[in-house]
């Protein structure tokens, strides 16, 4: 379920079912359910309005690799041209939480550009850390 508020993008609790089973399999080419310190974990975003900056705020997840953000088309293919944000890169907040921007300028803090387009995003989780696992929601609104 995804709602938003002001702007912000909130996944809320992480979907479940067949559907969400085979897109998770999609984007992580495989692999096993996860688990600390052993697997990865994803989430994804239902299709968003490229026409309006939107922004999500979360914990720091701490994933023990790192964490990325992609943007996905409709179709969810990887939009051509369009940068992803990840823990290596990213800007934390004053108060240590993560906020990723979309299509919301330069200026923004950790801007994904679509182009306008709509779009999904996936978040991955590489060798998913205890915050990360134990949180049963996707990044919310702050």
């Amino acid at each position: 379920m995804i709602t938003c508020s002001k702007n912000q993008i909130s996944l809320g609790t992480a979907p479940v079912g067949l559907e969400n089973n085979r897109l998770q399999t999609a984007l992580r080419r495989g692999g096993s359910s996860p688990e600390v310190g052993v697997a990865n974990m994803y989430t994804h975003s239902v299709i968003l309005s490229g026409r309006k900056c939107l922004t999500t705020t979360f914990e720091n997840p701490r994933s023990k690799y790192f964490t990325s953000v992609t943007a996905y088309d409709e179709d969810r293919y990887l939009m051509e041209g369009v940068e992803n944000v990840n823990s290596y890169a990213w800007v934390e907040n004053g108060d240590g939480t993560i906020t990723i921007s979309f299509n919301c300028g330069d200026a923004a803090v950790n801007n994904i550009d679509t182009g306008g387009q709509e779009f999904s995003f996936t978040m991955r989780y590489y060798d998913v850390s205890p915050q990360g696992i134990v949180s049963v929601r996707s990044p919310g609104c702050s």
